[in-house]
């Protein structure tokens, strides 16, 4: 059995005693609409916490705009929003490719770019307030799924070395920074 760990801080220590459960959306639903007036319409409609999807246009964190963080931040503090970090653009590394690279890519320099993004997001989670980002380990690009409803004999080994060993990067660079990742086992 893998086990990846989870990132811990002394940043982190105590938050488990502050979390609750809040009605929260996530903004890539709202894919059409700027990202403060998305957190304004789920704030005005009752949302209490709002899962943001960085993505290309005003909050792409290859080509951040600080004014635009420090708004979302300032509008959060304002409204009691909690602010998560969701990382699931389609395009936001690869104009032709859905969702890639990923966690699971078969070049080392394809991961790397989805750990820089990662850490992107990471830096972006600390501007906004946030202290969750949220990730998946994108699909097998040699099409191999290991779960419950389709098995399909043993794990792909080197799929698994790539996945943990690209999680062990993003776990350090959030504990560096005091926040946890949510981890989606998904494509």
């Amino acid at each position: 059995a893998r086990h990846v760990g989870h990132a811990y801080s002394p940043a982190c220590a105590g938050q488990a005693d502050d979390l609750t459960v809040r009605l929260s959306y996530c903004t890539n639903g709202l894919a059409h609409h700027r990202p403060l007036e998305a957190c304004q319409v789920l704030a005005d409609i009752g949302y209490r916490g709002v899962a943001l999807t960085p993505d290309v246009g005003p909050l792409d964190p290859l080509h951040l705009d600080q004014r635009v963080v420090a708004e979302l931040r300032a509008f959060a503090q304002d409204r009691d929003l909690t602010l998560v970090v969701e990382t699931g653009a389609r395009y936001a590394l690869d104009p032709r490719r859905k969702h890639y690279p990923n966690l699971l890519s078969l070049a080392a320099s394809d991961r790397e770019r989805r750990i820089d993004y990662y850490r992107r997001c990471c830096d972006l989670a600390v501007g906004l307030g946030a202290q969750v980002v949220s990730l998946w380990s994108g699909a097998n690009p040699e099409g191999g799924v290991a779960d419950l409803y389709e098995p399909v004999g043993l794990p792909d080994e080197p799929a698994w070395d790539r996945l943990v060993g690209g999680m062990h990067q993003v776990l350090a660079l959030a504990a560096e920074r005091g926040l946890r990742i949510g981890f989606e086992p998904e494509p």
